[in-house]
């Protein structure tokens, strides 16, 4: 069932973030996860680990393209003319 998730589901769109560089962001961050919870002896730590990690890179993920649309889509302000 790990591997099934590993090499099928993780690759998935929408389950997995857009950028190259994100997802080796998330690949470490789950590492780091999964070392930390195997240091307290939990068994299912690779399990837990994606459990935690994944969610919130894509909720971090859509808060960031949506902080960049709102920027992008809000207008310069005007320059103050020197009257």
């Amino acid at each position: 069932m790990y591997q099934l998730f590993i090499f099928f589901m993780i690759t998935d769109p929408k389950t997995t973030v857009m950028t190259r560089r994100g997802q080796i962001l998330v690949a470490f961050l789950i590492a780091a996860m999964e070392c930390v919870l195997r240091l307290f002896q939990n068994v299912h730590a690779p399990y837990y680990a994606l459990f935690i990690v994944g969610p919130v890179a894509n909720l971090v993920e859509i808060w960031w393209n949506k902080r960049s649309k709102l920027n992008a889509a809000s207008p310069a302000p005007a320059p103050a003319s020197a009257n």
